[in-house]
């Protein structure tokens, strides 16, 4: 499989892996991927926040298991 972002989203990984809420407001403005208007519900960055970091402490398989 090859994913055209790849490249965009490994960048943003590289400057912002550190800070879970910079990398996901790194994610969210890429207004060609997520829409304005979502990306600017703190709700919407909250929970994605919540969910990035349930899957970097935990790890997939338990992530998925909360759903």
């Amino acid at each position: 499989m090859s994913d055209p972002l790849a490249s965009r989203f490994i960048e943003l990984h590289e400057r912002h892996g550190d800070d879970p809420e910079a990398l996901v407001a790194a994610f969210l403005a890429q207004q060609d991927i997520v829409p304005a208007a979502l990306a600017a519900q703190q709700g919407f960055a909250d929970a994605v926040t919540d969910g990035y970091r349930r899957l970097i402490n935990t790890g997939l398989a338990a992530s998925l298991s909360t759903l």
